[in-house]
């Protein structure tokens, strides 16, 4: 009997003291004032600054010359990649490189508007998942409602 409560609480201390690990797949998302993803492909994935405010078609144009020569001839690109059609009179579009290490990804996005400075603020949260040490670089594009003049784009990244 002495043996059998002993088993029982060294059972229970056991179950109770794991936590249990969330799924990379169960994070994810946008929120705050974004209003859809962009998809711009693999060409425009990694580019030589870490952020960018696009605000009109005439910086949207020339995002070919952001990207870099050596990373655009890894990836089989062409010298002026396509890119999607976006309303640049509805949104602005911005970007954040990040780089991130894990077999899974995934990445909880939220843009705020901080009016007292003029300056948005985007937020990523990131989730690395699995052992297998695969470097994953991406430019978090995202459209938001139209802003003009913005001062700054801030930019804080989280790891968990």
């Amino acid at each position: 009997m002495k043996y059998t409560i002993y088993i029982l609480a060294v059972v229970f201390i056991l179950i109770t003291s794991c936590k249990e690990e969330k799924d990379c797949l169960d994070y994810g998302g946008n929120s705050g004032l974004i209003l859809y993803e962009v998809e711009m492909g693999k060409c425009y994935s990694v580019l030589d600054t870490s952020k960018i405010v696009v605000n009109d078609t005439v910086l949207f144009k020339k995002l070919p010359q952001f990207t870099i020569d050596s990373v655009q001839k890894s990836l089989g690109c062409a010298p002026s990649p396509s890119r999607p059609a976006l309303d640049f009179d509805t949104i602005t579009l911005l970007g954040a490189k990040t780089e991130a290490k894990g077999c899974i990804v995934t990445y909880e996005r939220k843009v705020n508007y901080s009016e007292a400075d003029n300056n948005i603020i985007y937020t990523i949260d990131i989730h690395e998942c699995g052992e297998c040490n695969e470097n994953r670089i991406s430019m978090n594009w995202v459209a938001i409602k139209k802003r003009k003049n913005i001062d700054n784009l801030q930019v804080l990244v989280r790891y968990h």
